[in-house]
């Protein structure tokens, strides 16, 4: 989220949960171990005024994990 200039509110590694917010936008990532050993990561995000930054943090996500 950094990557696309949002600024990291909360980072709780326990709960997997990681809040960031870009001027009205909040943005959260939830990271969720399965019982199958993968890992899930989700976004949801509340007033986004911009319609591609949801598209623009998941594809910097995509790339940092070699996607």
């Amino acid at each position: 989220m950094r990557d696309q200039g949002l600024a990291i509110s909360v980072e709780d590694p326990v709960s997997g949960i990681v809040v960031g917010n870009l001027e009205s936008s909040s943005v959260i990532a939830g990271v969720d171990q399965l019982a199958d050993g993968h890992v899930r990561v989700t976004f949801d995000s509340t007033g986004a005024n911009d319609p591609a930054l949801m598209a623009r943090i998941s594809s910097s996500y995509n790339h940092r994990m070699g996607r």
